[in-house]
């Protein structure tokens, strides 16, 4: 690939200005656009497209462009020169479409003089007109699927050069070997490039298992025939190839993409995110917008020389709001195991983020959500769409927030209310969501102090009234190993940390629930909300089981949820906060 700083001439976009104020730096690389439903992603691209081919200061209405910044470096005739290795230049004379007495440009659209080039060179107003459509290529879900088509014949002999993506394959064996390889590995089809069939390029999918001679052989001419056609296959396979082909043959300065991952599987679309990360040639701009965090997965999971960024779009009311990951961020990401196990990047496209210490955590704070709000219709705000995500632990959660707050999403987290036991996990947890140690660990240190004052002895009516719970769950003859378990645990003498995680604050003192009301006010306010009652089975403690994913089981097929006041209480502020930072 041609190195940028050897390119002697070239547009680069430096910059995106909105209708509402904010800015877009692009990156000179990769740009990914995300973001919730409805924030104006694809209005972006393509009014941006438009604003670039337009007539100068000729630009129709807008919603959410307002203009660009773009950067020339070389000169004008450099980039001119750079252009006639992808596109048709004709010298002057006489053609159908009339008589030209400078050099051209043939473009689908019209002619391009060289003249209007140079005029245009260094001019970062509004509209680059026809020139436009030499630097810039916009792909939506549509015309990508046209890209990999049939194309006709380029006379390379006669002078004539590549003028389209597919007559780039037939003029470059070696572009062809490339794109056949990617595609034989998102698809395992190879493709092989027909260039037997009179004036017309045809791209089939397979193998020809006979070398190509001039003239071809009948043998070669039956394998090829037998070859079905790529522009026969299903939209995912034609839209991706015409992705691919526009991003490896280096035609434009600048390719937008929106949402890539239209009639892509997961697989799919997790692939073409490593490929646009790390495929496409230098000195061209790729800038995304995408719904699918497949795509970003796939994305941060490759280490690439090319400057990415993430932008996250949202919007409220009629303002747009832009959070702008650094390069160095995203490059950070690419070797987090969290980003990568976990389904943590599905919050870049909710409006926030709700961190929990387990799967189950999750699944039950969803029921509880759905059902109190469509109770009373004020749990979650209005046009709040709240994504919930874990990392398998506690320990993790600190980790988890940090990254969030680097991709500038609303986040808040649920934490079982033993989180302030560790101090250790508990400041880093606090430092991660941006508040000072020194502002809680004075409360958190009252609490302890009272809880490991005194060794908790077994309570004769407790003990009692769990064991009947137990006896009465089941009627067989002998008691089932976790039944024994959980018996042998009321025997045995616990710490006031773990009668807190069952009890919740019940059993406090004065002076430690004083202390933790008032721990408890400060870590909402930054995001972080102990569960009141302890821990989740706390919700529902009537309920026994002999694990936390058949507890879960009871309370989703007992409907338990519903009837949960103390659960939609958390969630109100939690959903408010998350509301509160949009």
């Amino acid at each position: 690939m041609t190195s940028i700083d050897s390119l002697p001439s070239r547009i680069r976009l430096t910059r995106v200005k909105l209708t509402t104020g904010p800015e877009i730096a692009i990156a000179d690389g990769l740009t990914v656009i995300v973001g919730p439903n409805n924030v104006g992603k694809s209005a972006l691209l393509r009014e941006l497209f438009a604003g670039l081919v337009s007539e100068q200061n000729v630009f129709g209405p807008r919603d959410v462009f307002r203009s660009y910044e773009a950067q020339f470096s070389g000169t004008a005739d450099d980039y001119i020169n750079s252009l006639g290795g992808y596109f048709a230049r004709r010298p002057p004379g006489q053609y159908a479409d009339g008589y030209y007495r400078e050099d051209t440009f043939k473009l689908p659209s019209g002619i391009l003089p060289l003249s209007a080039i140079r005029t245009l060179w260094g001019s970062s107003d509004i509209g680059l007109g026809r020139f436009g459509q030499l630097f810039a290529l916009y792909l939506d879900a549509a015309n990508r699927l046209e890209m990999a088509h049939d194309a006709p014949s380029c006379n390379l002999l006669g002078g004539e050069h590549p003028n389209s993506p597919v007559q780039h394959l037939y003029a470059s064996p070696a572009l062809e070997e490339r794109f056949s390889a990617l595609m034989e590995r998102a698809f395992d089809m190879p493709i092989t490039v027909g260039r037997v069939s009179g004036n017309r390029i045809t791209l089939h999918v397979g193998s020809v298992d006979t070398p190509l001679t001039f003239p071809p052989t009948e043998k070669y001419i039956a394998s090829l025939r037998s070859l079905p056609r790529l522009q026969e296959q299903g939209d995912g396979v034609r839209a991706f190839a015409g992705m691919l082909l526009s991003i490896i043959t280096g035609r434009y300065g600048l390719i937008i993409i929106d949402e890539p991952e239209a009639f892509l599987h997961p697989a799919q679309a997790y692939l073409l995110g490593q490929l646009l990360a790390e495929q496409h040639v230098a000195g061209t701009q790729v800038v995304v917008a995408t719904h699918s965090a497949d795509v970003i997965e796939g994305i941060t999971s490759v280490t690439t020389s090319q400057e990415v960024s993430v932008v996250r779009l949202t919007r409220k009311v009629k303002s747009n709001h832009v959070a702008q990951m650094h390069p160095d961020t995203v490059r950070r990401l690419y070797q987090e195991p969290l980003i990568r196990y976990y389904p943590i990047l599905d919050g870049l496209f909710a409006q926030g983020v709700v961190v929990c210490e387990a799967d189950s955590d999750c699944t039950y704070y969803r029921a509880v959500l759905e059902s109190c709000g469509a109770a009373d219709g004020s749990l979650l705000p209005p046009g709040l769409g709240v994504h919930f995500t874990h990392c398998s632990g506690k320990a993790r959660i600190a980790r988890v927030m940090t990254l969030l707050g680097a991709a500038r999403v609303p986040a808040a987290c649920i934490v079982d209310i033993d989180i302030l036991q560790n101090v250790r996990e508990f400041e880093g947890l606090i430092e991660a969501c941006g508040m000072h140690p020194a502002e809680a660990v004075g409360y958190r240190n009252s609490i302890a102090q009272e809880l490991e004052r005194d060794r908790v002895r077994v309570k004769r009516s407790v003990t009692k009234e769990r064991a009947e719970r137990i006896f009465s769950s089941s009627n067989s003859e002998f008691l089932a190993a976790g039944e024994l378990r959980d018996l042998k645990a009321m025997l045995t003498p616990r710490s006031a940390w773990s009668e807190m995680k069952q009890d919740g604050t019940a059993k406090m003192g004065t002076e430690a629930a004083c202390a933790f009301n008032t721990l408890d006010d400060l870590l909402r306010e930054r995001g972080v909300f102990m569960v009141p009652c302890g821990e989740l089975e706390g919700f529902h403690p009537d309920v026994s089981a002999r694990s936390k994913s058949e507890w879960l089981r009871i309370v989703l097929e007992e409907r338990r949820y519903m009837q949960s006041t103390r659960a939609c209480e958390l969630l109100r502020g939690v959903t408010a906060f998350v509301a509160s930072r949009q």
